[in-house]
């Protein structure tokens, strides 16, 4: 019997910064490209985490234009990319030397990249650490190294309408797989869905499977981040009960 209140948060996304041959000293130096009047300009990849593409543009330009007030000299350039085989041109454009300075991943991505990847404990002073939680920096944290500062976080709370659970007949909501599975027949015979489960190939495991399998008991890699494990007993379990639903 698994639990459904568990949760475990994670953030969902980060910055890092990249080391490519091309970039390998100016990155170490803390300055992006020269622009040839004595500035820098630092180039960032992200993607269309808000989809709305003129409020993705204004939300990157109003963090732009404050850094650049903040940082006399050095010009930002925000490139957003599509989702889709965004591995492929990250990995291509690292191994010709022409990678982003900085880059919008998700943890899962960070073992991937770790060797071309400069550790942002170099530019992270104590108190800027201080303000992240444990879970926060312990996510982006690969062979003891901080590797990127964590910018956007999720929780997914389970929610019940309880207008439904009168209109079933029920006053009890569920803890455990096992009492959701069991008021499924009743929820579908007045027209509804038990749960809701997205297989939208842009949205990130981390905000689908992944939940279920901590719940199981699992979870993507070993400790030791050497193997995976997502297909042991309890990712087992946890896609068994998925095609359930």
């Amino acid at each position: 019997m698994f639990r459904i209140a568990r949760r475990r948060p994670r953030p969902r996304a980060v910055t890092v910064p990249l080391l490519s041959a091309a970039l390998a000293t100016t990155v170490l130096a803390g300055c992006g490209s020269g622009t040839g009047d004595g500035g820098s300009t630092i180039t960032m990849w992200t993607y269309p985490v808000i989809f709305d593409e003129a409020k993705n543009k204004a939300y990157w330009d109003g963090l732009v234009k404050e850094f650049e007030k903040k940082h006399t000299g050095t010009k930002v350039k925000v490139e957003t990319y599509p989702w889709a085989n965004r591995d492929t041109a990250l990995a291509t454009a690292i191994g010709a030397g022409k990678g982003p300075d900085v880059v919008y991943l998700i943890p899962d991505q960070l073992p991937k990249y770790e060797r071309s990847i400069v550790p942002a404990d170099q530019y992270m002073p104590a108190r800027a650490k201080a303000d992240y939680t444990k879970f926060a920096l312990d996510s982006v944290t690969v062979d003891s190294k901080v590797l990127g500062t964590p910018v956007l976080t999720s929780a997914n709370p389970l929610i019940c309408d309880k207008r439904v659970f009168k209109a079933i007949g029920e006053s009890e909501y569920p803890t455990t797989w096992d009492e959701l599975a069991g008021l499924a027949p009743k929820l579908k015979k007045k027209g509804y869905y038990a749960t809701s489960y997205s297989g939208d190939t842009q949205q990130t495991l981390n905000m689908t499977f992944y939940p279920l399998l901590w719940q199981a008991g699992g979870d993507v890699f070993s400790e030791d981040g050497k193997n995976v494990t997502f297909n042991d007993a309890a990712g087992v379990k946890a896609l068994t009960y998925l095609k359930k639903l």
